[in-house]
């Protein structure tokens, strides 16, 4: 079983995936090469089949209400990532910007230098020697899925109780959508909508 965040904006793809113990198995930053929408948006979707897997569970950062500009066309390239997601019936997290921040640093103003010090910090020698802010924030996104994973099908992987408490506080908010459990068939979080 797989965690990935990904942190999707229409020019930038932050990845990170880890393994049910926690440990960072994959980083990225893929860049969309294309020019015009239509390349990008079938860009968006090759890259969403060829990296999302049966069993995966996954956290993608939610969309910005102070987004600004082509926000439609982010809004598509978003869909297909969270569309090659539930396709197979996956576990999906979708924390605001904000609530990713609060995850990591504690604090939602933060800025992405302190975003990407924290990655380095929590990734130790796995961490990349150019970690980009969207990777960053792909980590935080990771962990929250990893931990929402555990806390909806009553499992300890890899789960301090301070991750545990701050999960709770963000579902709390309302900010953090987390399906409830009888949404999914099975105990794997995999499956068709009951």
């Amino acid at each position: 079983m797989r965690f990935i965040g990904l942190d999707v904006a229409y020019r930038n793809v932050g990845v990170v995936i880890l393994d049910h113990t926690g440990v960072c198995t994959y980083t990225t930053h893929l860049k969309c090469p294309a020019t015009t929408d239509p390349e990008g948006f079938t860009w968006h979707r090759c890259q969403a089949d060829a990296l999302i897997q049966p069993g995966d569970v996954v956290a993608i950062e939610g969309m910005s209400f102070g987004s600004i500009g082509k926000t439609h066309v982010l809004a598509g390239a978003h869909a297909y990532w969270l569309e090659a997601s539930v396709r197979q019936g996956h576990l999906v997290f979708v924390p605001v910007p904000a609530r990713v921040k609060l995850w990591a640093v504690h604090s939602a103003k933060a800025k992405k230098p302190e975003m990407i010090a924290w990655a380095r910090s929590e990734l130790g020698d796995q961490c990349p020697k150019k970690l980009s802010e969207h990777e960053a924030d792909a980590l935080a996104l990771a962990q929250i899925a990893l931990t929402g994973y555990s806390l909806v099908h009553g499992s300890s992987l890899a789960l301090t109780p301070e991750r545990r408490q701050l999960f709770h506080t963000q579902k709390q908010t309302g900010l953090l959508q987390v399906p409830d459990r009888s949404f999914y068939r099975g105990n794997d979080g995999q499956g068709e909508a009951a």
